[in-house]
């Protein structure tokens, strides 16, 4: 592990001298709230990309940078870092294809993290149409859509099924 593993010197240095290999568990709690070894949650959070795991294992390092031991408080912090740089880098990546990405996702920030399609409500489809009317025109089907709808010749219910796309 890059970067912060690096701040586990004393605990690098008792291995040492014990000749014992150091283990990431020796580092980071064996399980995430008691469900997952919290590596495997690690890598399910990260979708197995390794940039991705080794970006998230280095916050959690800085985030415990000066303690004794990481805590799933430490883990939790560290995550709400990660996911606003994946959010960051995700709107850079898609820009071009998707403009309006930082509404739609807006949108589905108010629902529970497991929702079913069903369950965005009309009105809340309605106020992001609203929204992509108001913008400047620019090449994004979702835009073209909601113009659609504006003008009657699109229902709600299509609206709600591209966005899920």
């Amino acid at each position: 592990m890059p970067g912060g593993w690096n701040k586990w010197k004393g605990q690098l240095f008792r291995r040492q001298y014990a000749k014992d290999d150091v283990d990431f568990y020796d580092i980071f709690p064996e399980k995430y709230r008691q469900q997952n070894a919290t590596f495997d949650y690690l890598l399910y959070r990260t979708q197995f990309r390794p940039h991705d795991i080794i970006a998230f294992v280095n916050l959690i390092l800085a985030a415990a940078a000066g303690k004794t031991k990481i805590t799933l408080a430490i883990i939790d912090d560290a995550e709400v870092e990660y996911s606003k740089k994946r959010l960051t880098a995700l709107f850079s990546e898609r820009q071009d294809e998707h403009p309006f990405l930082d509404l739609y996702l807006e949108t589905l920030r108010r629902m529970p993290t497991r929702f079913r399609l069903s369950e965005l409500t009309s009105d809340d489809l309605e106020k992001l149409i609203l929204t992509l009317v108001d913008k400047p025109h620019l090449p994004d089907g979702m835009q073209e859509n909601a113009l659609a709808w504006f003008d009657n010749k699109y229902s709600i219910g299509d609206f709600k099924s591209d966005l899920s796309v």
